[in-house]
């Protein structure tokens, strides 16, 4: 095609291309329209393994209600949040497409309660909430989209589905669910290079796995943008593909013509739905404080509690006053180290909750016999490198963990009794320290307190000698064991590789390994992977052990390489250049059975 030719094609699509209807003007209000489910699932994902007292999972509730909470505070007086839910019946596209999202991963068992609780929130919160069988969250969010830009208002679409990029308009913009940057027209063809206009068409050439839309067979994202950049709609592609270039690109398109009109009748969003739409009602909402109250108590969300004014007064960001309960145990420190373990790391930051500056160790410590922190045997550990004796006081940790082992790290702390965020400063740290030391030693009674203060506290102090004082090694003979291993591997290799013969044998290949097993020798397959290859798992071949030779010199194989390459060979490489020593890490509060694990 000519530059001619081709100046004139993009004329005469642009030309064919809807002639925009005109904005309607700005009344200076917003509306938020949030896709409810895809905020759940993200959430579920991005906070994994939070549970309340009682064992029920809320990770997704507690990342939806705080992400809700942060959109809420962006708003206008006249603004208005709507939230939008698929609801659970079949939608129009699974009864045009049978296949329709038949790619997409299960729904976790432990998430449907919880978007019913998230339900239940934005409903106490008062927010305006929309689910109609036969319509997708994607629809619902289009025609609220659309019928509210016609009455003048400035519309955000918090969502994680690219599909909604065709809504894209002068007003009309989309915000990913955990970014605060927004996606409007420049931003699309910046980052695709095809129009807001073309994203159906876009989408319908490229298809989308998650939805298990097929597309176009062989056109990919970059092939799909130099068809719509050169011939500026699909309609005239379609049209014109006997002239389409190159002409391997249109050969595609034909062999795959029916799925790429079908992808994007799917791939479009309605805009027109039956909906009422009433943003003034919308934007008059009133928290409804007492069930709400309730629910957030249940789920043991503290923090949020007191961000919604629903316990007693939120919390002070004054340093002085959120301390001052924890200054009556001598203070709470909220410190940082380089690294995991306190033997090699230096200390970056340093705080003390009566004192609103960040101090670096020295004077801070100097004067102290105890240390109050979440894991206070780390500190203990470092101060006792720099010469420093001091002894671990109350850890509010393990206060929690002791209360329920399942409260295994300061963050999970932090949230469950409503403390604040812990984050990576440790001015912040030594707040939420303090406020857990405020909270949580009235919780702590009868066997619960007896095993604090007589096991679990004194038992930090023992811990911290034990990491400070190291291991010593034999280097030499964890080399002499480590090599007689690996002469035994090595006979071992050689006569597997005897057996298969095939002097180049790889052990550790599994497909290699099934194809010794079971077709050469013939053995009999037992379980196979997910994948739905033949397993050769230590499971799999333990019953076939008294069939050949072969399946327990690979189980020894395996037996003495993990030996050698787990403990002998990295031992030496974890001891100390101060002290020749290797100082490990013991976790008081991480395994739920109560005892201890270590690290390196």
């Amino acid at each position: 095609m000519s530059q001619q030719d081709t100046q004139t094609t993009l004329f005469q699509a642009v030309s064919e291309l809807p002639e925009k209807p005109k904005t309607p003007e700005a009344n200076g209000h917003k509306i938020v329209i949030i896709d409810g489910h895809a905020l759940a699932f993200r959430s579920y994902y991005a906070i994994r393994e939070l549970t309340n007292s009682k064992g029920v999972s809320t990770n997704a509730i507690y990342g939806f209600i705080r992400s809700l909470l942060r959109i809420l505070k962006e708003e206008g007086e006249n603004d208005a949040t709507v939230v939008t839910f698929d609801a659970p019946a079949k939608t129009f596209r699974h009864e045009q497409f049978e296949d329709y999202k038949a790619g997409r991963a299960p729904m976790p068992q432990d998430l449907p309660w919880q978007i019913d609780t998230i339900k239940q929130v934005v409903e106490y919160l008062g927010l305006y909430q929309i689910e109609v069988a036969g319509l997708e969250a994607d629809d619902l969010i289009g025609t609220i989209a659309k019928k509210t830009e016609a009455l003048g208002y400035k519309v955000e679409i918090v969502t994680s589905d690219r599909d909604s990029y065709q809504l894209i308009s002068d007003r009309i913009c989309v915000r990913g669910l955990d970014k605060a940057d927004h996606f409007g027209a420049k931003e699309v063809f910046e980052k695709y290079g095809v129009t807001v206009e073309q994203w159906t068409d876009y989408r319908a050439l490229t298809g989308d796995s998650s939805d298990n839309i097929p597309g176009a067979k062989g056109i990919g994202p970059k092939s799909a943008q130099k068809l719509l950049e050169t011939y500026g709609s699909l309609d005239y592609i379609l049209e014109h593909l006997d002239s389409v270039e190159p002409a391997k690109f249109a050969d595609k398109i034909r062999a795959s013509l029916e799925d790429v009109k079908f992808s994007r009748e799917l791939s479009q969003i309605v805009t027109d739905a039956n909906l009422e739409i009433n943003p003034v009602s919308w934007a008059a909402r009133e928290m409804n404080a007492e069930p709400l109250g309730a629910l957030l108590k249940d789920l043991e969300f503290g923090s949020i509690m007191r961000e919604l004014g629903l316990e007693g007064e939120a919390p002070s960001s004054n340093y002085e006053e959120v301390a001052f309960d924890a200054a009556l145990l001598g203070g709470a420190y909220g410190y940082v180290l380089s690294d995991q373990s306190p033997m090699r790391a230096s200390l970056t930051e340093l705080a003390l909750a009566k004192d609103k500056k960040v101090t670096k160790l020295g004077k801070l410590l100097q004067n102290e016999s105890t240390v109050n922190a979440c894991d206070a045997k780390a500190l203990v550990v470092y101060a006792r490198k720099q010469g420093l004796e001091l002894e671990a006081g109350d850890d509010p940790l393990i206060m929690a963990y002791v209360l329920d082992p399942n409260t295994n790290s300061a963050e999970a702390a932090a949230r469950r009794y409503g403390a604040g965020e812990w984050k990576t400063d440790a001015k912040s740290r030594a707040e939420v320290t303090a406020e857990l030391l405020s909270a949580l030693p009235k919780q702590l009674s009868g066997q619960q307190k007896e095993l604090y203060e007589k096991i679990e506290k004194p038992l930090q102090n023992v811990l911290a000698d034990m990491e400070y004082c190291g291991v010593e090694v034999d280097v030499a003979e964890l080399k002499r064991q480590s090599d007689a291993l690996g002469q035994d591997m090595t006979r071992i290799e050689n006569r597997v590789r005897e057996i298969a013969d095939n002097p180049i044998l790889n052990l550790n290949s599994r497909d290699q390994l099934a194809d010794l097993i079971f077709d050469k020798l013939g053995l009999q397959a037992g379980k196979k992977t997910s994948t739905g290859k033949r397993s050769t798992a230590v499971g799999a071949l333990e019953p076939l052990r008294d069939q050949h030779e072969v399946i327990g010199l690979i189980l020894d194989y395996r037996e003495i390489a993990k030996l050698k390459n787990t403990y002998l060979d990295p031992l030496p490489s974890l001891l100390s250049e101060q002290t020749g020593r290797i100082h490990t890490t013991f976790n008081q509060a991480v395994v739920a059975t109560g005892r201890l694990s270590s690290t390196n």
